[in-house]
């Protein structure tokens, strides 16, 4: 029976794409010289999920992770990790934004790459304004709203742009430098931490009753003492 397909452009890869009619994923399979992670979807042969076509569309890619092995100019990364990836020379994938280029700042965060935007920036995504660049949540209470980074406010929270993130407002309350708190405490820690030290040794050091009675009132002359 001679094979059946489907022939349209690919905006991904760029190319013209052949992508075989099925009734069954054995009918893939073969298609595909036996490739296991192609099956057949509403009749069409398709790779499975976190899976991507290879450019030489004979077979299928898995996915890739930050720092998994991929295949350069392939689309490894970006099936897992978003369109701010890529495959680098050295064959792993990184973040890498394809339009704000080399100067753009990026963080990866639970598996995928997000191009970080300042308050007022043009976003897409509320971690875009919230994360820094080693992944970690910084601004909590920045949000893209309206396509643009801002501060989080409702009935309830109140908060504007100060030092690079968003901060509660309150008008009544009394801003604390939570830098100089977090010294204050890691100091009174440490204070206590070494009055313990000198405490247990004190105990160590301080003789025992027994050795101050026998060293103030010593043994008549003759006698034979025996330690208990």
């Amino acid at each position: 029976m001679q094979k059946k397909y489907l022939a349209w452009a690919s905006l991904l890869l760029g190319t013209l794409t052949l992508t075989y009619c099925c009734e069954t994923d054995l009918e893939c399979q073969n298609s595909y010289g036996g490739d296991p992670y192609v099956e057949c979807v509403s009749g069409v042969c398709t790779c499975m999920e976190f899976f991507v076509l290879h450019s030489r569309i004979d077979k299928c890619l898995k996915g890739a992770s930050v720092g998994k092995t991929c295949e350069p100019r392939e689309q490894q990364c970006q099936i897992i990790l978003g369109e701010q990836s890529r495959c680098s020379a050295g064959g792993t994938c990184e973040c890498h934004s394809p339009t704000a280029g080399e100067n753009a700042t990026l963080a990866y965060y639970h598996g995928k790459c997000y191009l970080l935007k300042a308050f007022g920036e043009a976003c897409s995504e509320d971690y875009q304004c919230m994360l820094d660049v080693n992944g970690t949540i910084f601004n909590p209470l920045g949000r893209c709203i309206d396509k643009a980074c801002a501060c989080y406010n409702n009935d309830t929270i109140a908060s504007m742009p100060m030092h690079g993130m968003c901060m509660v407002h309150c008008p009544d309350c009394e801003i604390i430098d939570i830098s100089i708190l977090t010294v204050t405490l890691a100091g009174s820690v440490a204070l206590s931490l070494f009055a313990y030290v000198m405490y247990r040794i004190a105990q160590v050091d301080k003789p025992k009753e027994s050795e101050i009675i026998k060293r103030d009132n010593p043994p008549p002359i003759g006698t034979v003492t025996v330690d208990p």
